[in-house]
């Protein structure tokens, strides 16, 4: 496993972990791993989890990238 340089910014790993998690999603509900009523749960999970910090600036954008991916999940087809 690659290790993590320390001079990484906090913004540029959020960035890289939002998209990993993203395509994992995507790649769980088409192997069947994951049904997509299954992630939205995982989701809505996460957002009450972000809604706490929504007041913050990165709360808020957190909450805002969560949402994008329900709207993802909402729109596939179960």
């Amino acid at each position: 496993m690659p290790v993590l340089d320390p001079k990484t910014s906090p913004e540029a790993l959020a960035i890289a972990t939002g998209a990993i998690i993203s395509g994992l999603l995507d790649v769980l509900v088409q192997k069947n791993v994951l049904t997509v009523p299954e992630v939205r749960g995982a989701l809505d999970s996460a957002m009450k989890g972000a809604g706490f910090r929504s007041q913050t600036p990165a709360g808020f954008e957190a909450s805002q990238f969560i949402a994008a991916l329900l709207r993802h999940f909402s729109e596939r087809k179960v």
